[in-house]
């Protein structure tokens, strides 16, 4: 991934002893990193590679993988009941991530039923109830309210 000045931007992901590996956009070397000291800290750090190769990267402390996905869906809005169509975009099973097919009426704290079909064998339906924790543009990020719902077919497309 690149910036608008064409800067590689690489995510490295953080388990759960607060170790990251850092690995070169260009040659795929890799380095563990510490990266307990930057857990407050949402600001790009910079490196360099041995190769030579100068790129930015984000530490991404989610608990949960976020499978990069294209699956069709719709929301509606659990108060005033407004619906509209959307495309997840991630998914995890602790949250979605998703964007508006037009303008979004939403506002971080909104609560959602949103349903999307899996694009597995069955094309397994997803209801969902969640929280809308940030709107950036179309871009709309949500944490899931109904964690004690089993939901076996998301669980076993996840993992896949």
């Amino acid at each position: 991934m690149t910036d608008d000045k064409n800067e590689l931007i690489v995510t490295c992901y953080v388990n759960d002893d607060g170790k990251a590996t850092l690995k070169c956009p260009n040659c795929n070397m890799r380095k563990e990193i510490d990266a307990t000291k930057h857990v407050f800290s949402r600001k790009p750090f910079k490196s360099i590679c041995k190769c030579g190769t100068r790129f930015s990267g984000k530490f991404e402390f989610r608990t949960h993988f976020r499978k990069q996905v294209r699956l069709s869906g719709h929301y509606i809005h659990k108060i005033t009941k407004s619906k509209k169509n959307i495309l997840v975009k991630n998914l995890s099973l602790k949250g979605v991530g998703f964007t508006c097919l037009g303008r979004p009426d939403l506002k971080v704290g909104d609560n959602l039923d949103i349903t999307f079909w899996l694009d597995n064998r069955k094309s397994s339906k997803i209801q969902l109830w969640v929280e809308v924790k940030s709107v950036s543009g179309q871009y709309i990020g949500t944490q899931r309210r109904d964690t004690q719902l089993a939901q076996p077919d998301l669980g076993f497309y996840l993992q896949g």
